[in-house]
């Protein structure tokens, strides 16, 4: 088990190393996150790494990035050039960042917040 963590310890140490520029270093270590998830695990810190490429406010504004990632999922079209899988692969991009944000329940979560929810008796006895 030890030797497993002195790996995942090198493997950390080499990808914030060699292929992060100093901007993305500064990025990861001022996330909010870095001290109890990334900090130690390559898997997190690519993941991150992932996200703020595509979305570099995030380490500073929050919730303004938030609304950039639904405004970018929610405008994404196939340009007339753009071949499909060039379009698919953009749209799982913007997909997952949004998902990075609100998670995959986020709907449901929405839904029984409502008051129509609260407010529903059961309706299997009903005549629907």
């Amino acid at each position: 088990m030890q030797a497993l963590e002195e790996n995942l310890n090198r493997a950390y140490a080499l990808i914030i190393g060699t292929y992060c520029i100093k901007a993305i270093q500064g990025w990861v270590e001022e996330h909010l996150e870095y001290e109890t998830k990334i900090r130690g695990d390559p898997i997190e810190l690519l993941r991150v790494v992932s996200m703020l490429m595509h979305d570099p406010v995030r380490a500073h504004y929050p919730y303004a990035s938030l609304n950039y990632a639904i405004m970018r999922m929610l405008n994404s079209k196939q340009q007339d050039r753009d071949y499909l899988t060039e379009y698919v692969k953009r749209f799982k991009q913007s997909h997952d960042v949004l998902k990075s944000h609100i998670g995959t329940k986020w709907l449901e979560e929405f839904v029984e917040h409502t008051e129509e929810y609260k407010n529903e008796k059961d309706v299997q006895g009903s005549k629907f």
